[in-house]
């Protein structure tokens, strides 16, 4: 499925639209979350955060302008290294 038919089963089926993206890039933003982050609490997070925030901004995404892979990754990797970043700064000084 093309990027421009899953967006338009996101739009028409909202469920069945996410199934099909988790489906297909769910492994590729773990994998992006995981580069980062070394909890697997912090990573499944990360991954249902990426996919959440898509969503709710969908409209922001420009097929003519790269993958929806490509655009899904980078989301999931700004948010894994602000996550990180994050923990960071919680961390007592040794």
């Amino acid at each position: 499925m093309d990027d421009v038919r899953l967006l338009e089963l996101l739009d028409t089926s909202p469920a069945d639209g996410m199934e099909m993206l988790k489906s297909l890039y769910g492994e590729p933003v773990r994998l992006a979350a995981a580069q980062q982050l070394s909890c697997a609490k912090d990573v499944q997070a990360c991954v249902q955060d990426t996919f959440a925030d898509f969503y709710a901004q969908r409209e922001r995404f420009d097929p003519s302008k790269g993958s929806l892979r490509g655009y899904l990754i980078t989301i999931s990797t700004r948010k894994a290294i602000r996550r990180w970043r994050s923990s960071q700064q919680q961390m007592p000084d040794k």
